[in-house]
């Protein structure tokens, strides 16, 4: 109280409650609660309270008044200055690739090129889409199914306002965040929650004023990366992230909901290098387009193989909240399973171009 108490008794709470005239020396409303708190209130009628009601009624509402004041004055905290919002993220230089973004899945897996498909006008993706964009490897779960822990975020490396529900990476003072921004238009403050996969796990969300924050647009998805996480206790660390695009070999415009929502449809997903069908083993866990012998094409995890003697049997997990894990037959036909022909990496999604 000490420090701030002369801010509290010059409130004009207090001054009108010390100034009322029902609370002057005489005054009959004083002198009737004087007899109430000694030993005369059994001498009290009700024509005595009758004639101060009016005053009574207006006392009582500035002592609420007084309470709310206090409480307010104690939670108060000093004001200080907003804190200097961190500066843009250096960005680096990416190999250097040029691809055509296929029209299907089945194309992309098959990689087939322009006149393989009736739609001619296919659009382009190459390297320069990265200028301006910087890397940082997820070390949590925070964004969800969006942005599994250990995968990198591609981020827009200038700050900037974000729209409502953006994933972001959050710089705040020496802190980092991988978080969905929550930015209401009628406050000052933003909120930074997380998503993970286990709402058991989930850490608080933040408030924190948006002039003091530093908000980088996700912009894209880097998986499966085979990066060395730097020593750090933040959500998301800056990483060197472009080892991670040194085998683009194609590219495909999402259609299908079933990524959802590691992958949204209209979405670009980046393939890698095609994968051996006697090599998923060193493929555990990551994301493949699996073109079948039926036609068909799909856009899978890679799980684990079956025992002895289905071992040429895989199960080949969903992605997203809408598909379902298959099992499928690997470099060995097998009666009333599908057979993988031909397999994709995928090495990450961008959410536009």
């Amino acid at each position: 109280m000490k420090g701030g108490s002369n801010e509290l008794f010059k409130s004009s709470v207090f001054t009108a409650f010390c100034n009322d005239p029902a609370l002057k020396d005489k005054a009959p409303a004083l002198e009737l609660l004087n007899k109430a708190h000694h030993s005369l209130k059994e001498t009290i009628r009700p024509a005595e309270i009758m004639l101060v009601v009016a005053d009574l009624e207006r006392v009582r509402r500035l002592v609420e008044g007084l309470h709310q004041e206090f409480r307010l004055f104690c939670r108060r905290e000093p004001l200080s200055p907003p804190l200097a919002k961190p500066v843009a993220i250096q960005t680096v230089a990416v190999p250097t690739f040029k691809v055509l973004i296929q029209p299907s899945l089945a194309a992309f897996v098959r990689g087939a090129n322009v006149g393989d498909s009736q739609e001619t006008d296919l659009e382009e993706l190459s390297s320069s889409w990265f200028d301006g964009k910087a890397f940082f490897l997820l070390r949590s779960s925070n964004l969800g199914f969006a942005g599994p822990a250990t995968s990198i975020a591609i981020i827009e490396a200038e700050p900037s306002r974000v729209e409502d529900r953006r994933l972001v990476i959050a710089r705040h003072g020496k802190e980092t965040y991988a978080r969905r921004a929550l930015c209401p238009t009628d406050t000052p403050m933003l909120a930074l929650a997380a998503e993970t996969p286990d709402p058991r796990k989930s850490p608080p969300t933040l408030l924190l004023r948006e002039d003091e924050v530093a908000l980088h647009r996700v912009v894209g998805m880097l998986l499966n990366p085979n990066v060395t996480s730097p020593a750090s206790k933040s959500e998301a660390v800056q990483v060197d992230g472009k080892g991670c695009l040194a085998n683009v070999q194609s590219a495909y415009k999402i259609k299908e909901d079933s990524a959802i929502p590691l992958a949204l449809p209209g979405q670009i997903a980046l393939g890698g290098e095609q994968i051996k069908l006697d090599e998923f083993d060193k493929h555990s866990d990551a994301y493949v387009a699996l073109h079948l012998d039926d036609g068909s094409s799909i856009f899978k995890r890679v799980g684990e193989k079956l025992p002895p003697p289905l071992s040429h049997l895989r199960r080949f997990e969903t992605i997203g909240g809408l598909g379902v894990a298959d099992i499928l037959s690997v470099g060995q036909p097998h009666q009333g399973f599908r057979a993988v022909e031909k397999a994709v990496l995928v090495l990450g999604i961008l959410y536009h171009l």
